[in-house]
């Protein structure tokens, strides 16, 4: 498992195109990837969990991977997370 912090920094936060972007780059991996944050944890492929973090911009979520291609996921999704704004 490898495990990341990152700094949300879109101005309108986790919204839900962002939502789908982050599911979208998820499901290219067999790793499962995860982001938690003040105690929610959502599957980084679904959505609707990803929706229910409510994070805003500033907020440091922690994005986690296991897998067999857990490094490239990992690096992918936070990828996304920082291309958002």
């Amino acid at each position: 498992m490898v495990r990341t912090e990152q700094t949300l920094k879109d101005p309108a936060g986790l919204h839900a195109r962002l939502a789908v972007s982050l599911a979208e780059c998820a499901k290219r991996f067999e790793s499962a990837l995860t982001i938690r944050f003040k105690g929610i944890e959502a599957r980084a492929d679904d959505v609707l969990q990803l929706m229910q973090i409510d994070a805003n911009e500033e907020d440091v979520l922690l994005l986690s991977a296991e897998g067999p291609d857990e490094q490239a996921a990992l690096e992918a999704l936070s990828g996304t997370l920082a291309s958002s704004c």
